[in-house]
Parts: C-alpha cells; sequence; structure tokens
C-alpha cells in the first residue's frame, strides 16, 4: 500500500510539472496526438463526471473535454443499450459503479496489449479507487460483472478469471439473483 501511495503521489508530481510545462509552452503543442495527450492528462487521479452504466464512466481530466472509459476485462449486464432492455442484474451493477466512483477521483492505468480504445472509441483503462482498491475486479469478485477479454489478452485475466470463478461457486450478486449457472459467450 506504501509503494502504491508513493507511485500515486509521484504520478501527480509528474502531472503536476507536465500541466505547468505544458501551459508555459502552449497546450496545442500536446493537441497533435490525442493518446499522448491522455496519458499524459491521466497520469495521476482524474476525477470522475458520470457514470453511464456498470462498465463504462466519463472523466474530465485536466485540461481536456470529458471522455468515457471502458474498465478493461469487465462486462456488466447491460443497463442503458439502445434497443435492448434492461437485462438482470444490470441496474444493480450501473447504482453499485455510481456509489463507487461517482465525482470522485480515480487512478487509471492503460494497457498495450488491447490498445487504448474499443470499437465503440472509448478509452480501455484499468481503474483504481482513490483507497488503492482496483474497481475493476472488485466489479467481478462482488458478482456485478463477469470476465472479458473481448477476444484480446491483457496483463490481470488470470487474476480477473479467478475472482470470476469464485463469484459464481459463492452465488455472489448475478450469479444467483439471476439463476446463472454458467458464463454466456461474449458477442465480439
Amino acid at each position: 500500500m506504501v509503494k502504491f501511495i508513493k507511485r500515486c503521489a509521484c504520478r501527480l508530481f509528474a502531472v503536476c510539472v507536465l500541466v505547468t510545462s505544458g501551459i508555459l509552452i502552449g497546450v496545442t503543442v500536446f493537441d497533435r496526438d490525442e493518446r499522448l495527450v491522455m496519458r499524459l492528462a491521466t497520469f495521476g487521479f482524474t476525477r470522475v463526471t458520470k457514470v453511464r452504466d456498470g462498465d463504462t464512466i466519463c472523466i474530465a481530466p485536466y485540461w481536456l473535454k470529458q471522455r468515457c472509459i471502458r474498465l478493461i476485462g469487465v462486462d456488466t449486464p447491460e443497463s442503458v443499450k439502445p434497443g435492448q432492455g434492461v437485462e438482470c442484474y444490470g441496474k444493480d451493477a450501473s447504482d453499485f459503479m455510481k456509489s463507487q466512483v461517482e465525482h470522485s477521483w480515480v487512478l487509471l492505468n492503460f494497457d498495450s496489449r488491447t490498445g487504448l480504445y474499443d470499437k465503440y472509441h472509448r478509452l480501455l483503462a484499468y481503474v483504481w479507487l482513490w483507497d488503492g482498491e482496483f474497481l475493476n475486479k472488485k466489479l467481478i469478485t462482488e458478482g456485478y460483472a463477469e470476465e472479458t477479454g473481448y477476444g484480446h489478452t491483457y496483463q490481470y485475466q488470470s487474476e480477473f478469471q479467478r475472482a470470476e470463478k469464485s463469484a459464481m461457486d459463492e452465488g455472489r450478486g448475478r450469479w444467483s439473483a439471476c439463476g446463472i449457472e454458467k458464463k454466456h459467450p461474449v458477442k465480439h
């Protein structure tokens, strides 16, 4: 935990230096490459402005416009998808996400194996809460989500799969509330 706090403090200091430098030399220098801008802007803690559903949040990183983040390795039941009804435990997953992060500060981390964006142009990230808790894993552990890589391998995949198996075996969350006995295939 101490290493985590030190790492966060160092990142926050680096962001302050980068933000100050960006203001001094002009933010337009960074605007050329959104990937670089997003990595620099979210190098430390960033504020969550909105929760879209159980696996998607929106942030407002420093000088940038609001961006939506899809959590890597996590799939929650649908609660707001146009043309589709609310799935079993979808509202619960969305409400849980709101209780965890809405209008709070989170730390983002990206994974080069998944790429920076999904097919809907949402950023893909791991999310840590202010207290150091790993939100992606917590959603799976508590039974609000199932593990999925959407055809990609990713850094915490085996850890998430173990958390999912434990949640299924113990009937946590959606695994007992929705009468789900096995995982259904996720469409890419």
